[in-house]
């Protein structure tokens, strides 16, 4: 069985250590990096495949939520931290595991337990089963079902064939829109900004809103990183429709779309936003 390969982020020598000596236990898992600051995690993970993660949250400079953000699809990720107050936003970027330093060996077990079986999951391609029993519509793209009567659904699948290709390899460049029995497609170009509701994203296009099966990380790794990028944790946009930005305080900003939305840039995602738009 080949092994499953681990990242360690952690600005504090001794906590890297500490995860390694206890992953040094798990003869599925081999650890083949190890980075003191998100920037280089962030470089080396581009770089090199890794399929678990093992991150800290308060790092200097780029903290480990923002490498999150910045990831088109993360290897399959436990948060190791000194504080719980960044549990929340780490679940919505959809970790497996959020564990307390100082860890004891049972609950990190735990948790590389839970990692494994989601990146065995994602390896064997089960980790996202078929949802819709109305078969393949064409190749990449499935309807979504089991929304209330009357809703707007759509869900993206990679491979498309709809048009021409897209600028990144693996995005999409259209959606389909399901409204009843009536199916239709969205050009991603067109959609202004998308914002996370539970468990389903909520695309904002036009003047007009569709619900997507899907949660917003999910969502995110489909989309062109060039054209939309995350200003919150339950906000995207497309940065083509950022008309100002406005500063509020604590470094933190509010977004003007060329169509009058206001929407909020929280601190942890505005460098992103700003090298995308040239301010860096």
């Amino acid at each position: 069985m080949t092994a499953l390969r681990a990242v360690i982020v952690d600005d504090e020598p001794l906590a890297r250590e500490a995860i390694r000596l206890a992953l040094r236990r798990d003869r599925e898992v081999v650890v083949v990096g190890e980075h003191a600051s998100g920037g280089a995690a962030l470089a080396a993970l581009a770089r090199d495949e890794a399929d678990l993660l093992f991150l800290d949250v308060r790092m200097p400079g780029l903290d480990g939520l923002e490498v999150l953000g910045q990831l088109a699809i993360p290897p399959i990720t436990v948060v190791v931290s000194a504080s719980s107050e960044h549990a929340l936003p780490a679940f919505d970027l959809e970790v497996v595991d959020y564990v307390l330093k100082p860890f004891d060996d049972q609950r990190f077990a735990r948790a590389v337990d839970r990692a494994k079986r989601h990146a065995r999951a994602r390896r064997d391609g089960t980790a996202e089963p078929p949802r819709s029993p109305q078969g393949r519509l064409a190749r990449g793209t499935t309807p979504a079902d089991g929304l209330p009567p009357g809703a707007s659904a759509a869900e993206a699948r990679r491979g498309s064939n709809d048009g021409p290709g897209p600028a990144h390899p693996g995005v999409v460049e259209r959606i389909v829109i399901r409204n009843g029995a009536r199916l239709a497609t969205l050009a991603t170009d067109d959609i202004d900004w998308i914002e996370a509701q539970d468990y389903y994203a909520e695309l904002h296009a036009g003047g007009r809103t569709y619900l997507v099966r899907q949660s917003l990380h999910k969502l995110a790794a489909s989309l062109d990183p060039a054209r939309f990028v995350r200003i919150h944790r339950k906000t995207i946009v497309n940065v083509r429709r950022v008309k100002e930005l406005e500063p509020l305080f604590h470094g933190e900003y509010v977004v003007f779309l060329h169509d009058g939305t206001r929407l909020k840039l929280s601190r942890t995602f505005k460098d992103h936003l700003h090298r995308l738009l040239g301010l860096a």
